[in-house]
C-alpha cells in the first residue's frame, strides 16, 4: 500500500510534458527499476508518432543471473503529460538443462517529468505484470488460475526512464 501511495504521490506531482515537443521521434535510454522483479537497470528506446510511443526494454544484465527480460510496449499519451501503457515481456531463465520462458503481459501508466536539458527527457511509470503462461527447462507448464493462487502470478513494479530523445 505505502508502493501505491508513493507512486500516485509522484504522478500527481509530475510537471505535465511541453506542448511544443514534436510529432515524431526517436527515443533511447536508462530504464531504472527499484524492485526485484527485474534488473534494476535496462536499456530502453523506441519511435513515438503523435500521441503513441513505441518501445523496446532490452535487459543488458543478463549474463549476471541468467534471466532476461525483454518488454515490447505501447504507450499512449491520453492527457498532456499522462500516459497508459500495455505491452508483453517474455522472460528466459536458463536452469542449467535449458530455458524456462515465462509470458507477461504488463498494463501501467506514467506520468512525464519536467524537461531536462539538452534533449534529454525522463518520465515515471507504475505497472502491473500479469504471468499468462510459463513452459519449458523441464518444469511442468503453467498458466494464469482464477483460484487463490492467482495472486501469486501477479506483480507491481515502478520505473524511472530517462532518455535522449531527437525529432525524426
Amino acid at each position: 500500500m505505502r508502493r501505491l501511495a508513493a507512486v500516485v504521490a509522484i504522478l500527481l506531482l509530475a510537471a505535465p510534458a511541453r506542448a511544443d515537443r514534436p510529432a515524431r521521434d526517436w527515443h533511447l535510454g536508462l530504464n531504472l527499476r527499484p524492485e526485484l522483479a527485474v534488473h534494476p537497470v535496462r536499456l530502453g528506446g523506441g519511435l513515438r508518432a503523435g500521441s503513441v510511443d513505441f518501445l523496446a526494454v532490452l535487459d543488458p544484465l543478463f549474463w549476471t543471473d541468467g534471466v532476461i527480460d525483454t518488454d515490447l510496449v505501447t504507450e499512449w499519451w491520453l492527457l498532456r503529460g499522462f500516459a497508459v501503457f500495455a505491452g508483453w515481456r517474455p522472460t528466459a531463465i536458463d536452469l542449467g538443462d535449458g530455458h524456462q520462458i515465462q509470458h507477461r503481459m504488463l498494463i501501467g501508466a506514467g506520468a512525464a517529468l519536467p524537461e531536462l536539458p539538452g534533449g534529454f527527457r525522463a518520465h515515471v511509470g507504475f505497472e502491473l505484470a500479469v504471468l499468462l503462461y510459463k513452459h519449458g527447462g523441464g518444469l511442468p507448464s503453467d498458466g494464469l488460475s482464477f483460484d487463490r493462487s492467482a495472486a501469486d502470478h501477479i506483480s507491481m513494479g515502478a520505473f524511472l526512464q530517462v532518455e535522449y530523445a531527437s525529432p525524426l
